[in-house]
């Protein structure tokens, strides 16, 4: 028998239970979320990395401080039902805190930059059903690939690059890290689901918009009412910072694209997505707009 896994940290008492396990806060919950939030380093629903010296010998090493890796509390326990393979655990301790807008890991496991203690991670929100329903779905889509240690890794790396793309403090990796999410999910496509072909960078985005019946954002078409044009906005800036280190036409930090929040926010919108869908995980949201600002309703079709 597997031994439960503590993880967090999650600051609200959430319990649910689905054919992989169950999962409830720990038994000193209220004490640890309180006395947790009230520490330093919480500031507008992050925590940020405490700081140590660059050097502890002498008293002038100790005047420079650098950001340090950090754990941060269990607040929730994963109990595996017997016939399961405990091997996707870390992928559901990873996809129960997207589902909440949070990183959620195993108790011990470090963060290397800031960690969300509210839902800044997504832009939908769930409830207990509709939180349940979206395990047993990805459960599913384990179970029917079970064979495939590609596929099972490969979900897991898109799941977990795209949330800690969003930690990143500068725009151009916020974009970078994200696009190799979308890489990420093409390839899951392209092992996992028929009908979807081969496509060059300029084109992907696109073409998993179109499988997937997600209304796709205007910079990842073709320019104008150029249908025979092999690029796209998104496609140009990706190979720009990819192949040539530019990044507004400019060397990096040394210019912004037009408008390129909004791609950036857009991106990681599509990519959840996009992201959802390969794991079978379809419903209202993953069909909706990727460029809107709101927040959506997560609910189950």
């Amino acid at each position: 028998m597997v031994e439960p896994i503590r993880f967090g940290f999650l600051n609200e008492p959430l319990s649910v239970s689905w054919r992989y396990g169950t999962i409830r806060p720990v038994p000193n919950f209220e004490e640890i979320a309180s006395c947790f939030e009230q520490s330093a380093g919480v500031y507008k629903g992050w925590v940020y990395p405490p700081i140590k010296a660059v050097d502890g010998q002498g008293a002038a090493a100790k005047k420079a401080w650098v950001p340090t890796p950090f754990s941060l509390p269990s607040s929730h326990i994963l109990t595996l039902n017997a016939d399961v393979n405990p091997a996707h655990s870390d992928f559901f301790i990873a996809l129960f805190g997207f589902l909440h807008g949070r990183r959620l890991q195993r108790e011990g496991w470090q963060h290397f930059y800031k960690a969300p203690l509210s839902r800044k991670l997504c832009d939908f929100v769930t409830d207990k059903k509709s939180t349940e329903w979206a395990l047993n779905q990805a459960l599913a889509f384990c179970e029917m690939h079970s064979s495939n240690t590609e596929v099972l890794k490969l979900a897991f790396s898109a799941l977990h690059w795209h949330t800690f793309a969003q930690l990143y403090e500068h725009e151009f990796e916020r974009f970078d890290a994200q696009y190799k999410a979308l890489d990420a999910c093409y390839k899951l496509t392209l092992l996992t689901q028929t009908g979807c072909r081969a496509a060059t960078h300029a084109e992907r985005a696109l073409r998993l918009c179109e499988h997937f019946g997600i209304e796709p954002p205007d910079w990842v078409s073709p320019p104008g009412n150029q249908t025979n044009s092999s690029t796209s906005e998104l496609a140009l800036r990706r190979n720009a910072l990819a192949h040539e280190a530019l990044y507004g036409g400019q060397p990096l930090g040394f210019a912004h694209p037009a408008g390129s929040g909004a791609m950036v926010s857009g991106l990681k919108s599509l990519v959840a997505r996009i992201l959802l869908s390969t794991l079978g995980i379809k419903n209202s949201y993953t069909q909706s707009s990727s460029t809107t600002q709101s927040m959506s309703a997560f609910e189950c079709p």
